[in-house]
Formats: structure tokens, sequence, C-alpha cells
């Protein structure tokens, strides 16, 4: 069985347009906010309308998939979605900062690690 980071990251990319194209709408009162059609009219601000604020969902926008046209595609250096996701890969290894264990989780790994330690040694 063969893996690759890359892989994994072009994955997670097309997962996250999967979740976010099959998410669906939710329609009620609260989403057609008719009341604010009704305050605002039809040459209403919306934009800047607290309801829209308060429901505007961003749309997902891969990170992976260049979305630009030839040219600027070519000038920014023509990189496949294979090499795009090894940069990622390579950002995401250099910067990451783990989390600790919790001191009860490390103790454990700790007694696993001794006992099998000893067993080994008495091999």
């Amino acid at each position: 069985m063969q893996g690759s980071l890359q892989l994994i990251a072009i994955a997670n990319d097309l997962l996250g347009w999967m979740r976010s194209a099959t998410a669906g709408v939710v329609v009620n009162d609260e989403t057609l906010a008719l009341d604010v059609v009704d305050e605002l009219g039809p040459t209403g601000d919306y934009l800047s309308h607290d309801h829209t604020l308060r429901h505007f969902k961003e749309p997902y926008y891969s990170r992976l998939a260049d979305k630009a046209n030839y040219a600027q595609w070519v000038e920014r250096g023509a990189t496949t979605m294979e090499e795009r996701a090894a940069q990622q890969v390579e950002e995401i290894i250099r910067s990451h900062q783990p989390e600790p264990l919790p001191p009860d989780v490390q103790r454990d790994i700790r007694k696993i690690v001794e006992r099998e330690q000893a067993r080994a040694a008495s091999k």
C-alpha cells in the first residue's frame, strides 16, 4: 500500500468542496427574511444589513485549484495541483505546533513504553 501526503491534501480540498456543495440550504422565516425585504424594499442596502452579516456564509474556496486564466497561471509559474499540494504539505509540516498531550495521557504512554521495554529486555 502506498501513501502520499500530497494526495491527502488534494483529497481534503475535494472533500471541503463536496461538503460545501452538499450542505443544502436552510429555508425558514429567519433565512427568508421577508421582514428585512419589507423594511428595505427593492432599493435597500442589503449587504450592510445586520441580517446579511449574521447569515452570510463564506463560499468554499479551494486552496489548491488554480482559478486564474491561462496567462496568469503561466505567469505565476504554471504549477500543477500536485505541486501546490506539496507546497501546502511543506508549509503545514514547517509551521504546525502540536498541542501537548494532557499529563494523564503522557503518563499512560510512559507506562506502556516502560512495560514494553521491560518485557523486551527480559527476552
